[in-house]
């Protein structure tokens, strides 16, 4: 194998001619100059390559930031309505214990008007019993003739 384009002229220098030969090498080496890569086009692509990782990496970071700033811009707007939620829930659960309040007072009213009004009842039945009772034991007696009789003898009035 040829170490070197020295080596490859001279032996294609025998077969194709001398011109021919320079012709062939100076074509091998223009394409070679042309579609080989050098050392200088690696590190131009490998800069490229990092200042474009560079830019999407600082993309996204600040893409990270914004939604950082979205995700707690949401959480504060929950905060806050839930804050509101609770403030409408003590609200109302402030509403329904004065509600409860007034009509347990409403009740507990009702309820002493009903046994004022019974225990006044209970007396007037009360005092109609006694009285049917009296009217009951004087009617035994007026129209009784022998009770009558007992009765004169007991106080003295009939002889």
């Amino acid at each position: 194998m040829a170490n070197s384009t020295v080596e490859v002229y001279e032996k294609i220098r025998v077969k194709l001619g001398e011109e021919e030969a320079r012709a062939l090498l100076d074509y091998v080496d223009a394409r070679i100059e042309r579609e080989a890569v050098t050392k200088l086009d690696l590190k131009e692509t490998e800069d490229s390559l990092r200042s474009e990782m560079q830019e999407m990496e600082n993309g996204l970071r600040s893409d990270m930031q914004k939604i950082v700033g979205n995700v707690q811009e949401m959480e504060n707007s929950l905060r806050s309505d839930m804050q509101k939620i609770v403030g409408n829930v003590q609200g109302v659960e402030n509403s329904l214990r004065s509600d409860m309040q007034k009509m347990e007072n409403s009740l507990r009213s009702d309820m002493q008007k009903m046994e004022n009004s019974l225990r006044g009842e209970m007396k007037d039945i009360e005092w109609r019993s006694k009285l049917y009772f009296i009217l009951i034991g004087a009617l035994i007696i007026i129209t009784n003739p022998k009770v009558l009789e007992l009765i004169g003898r007991v106080m003295g009035f009939v002889r």
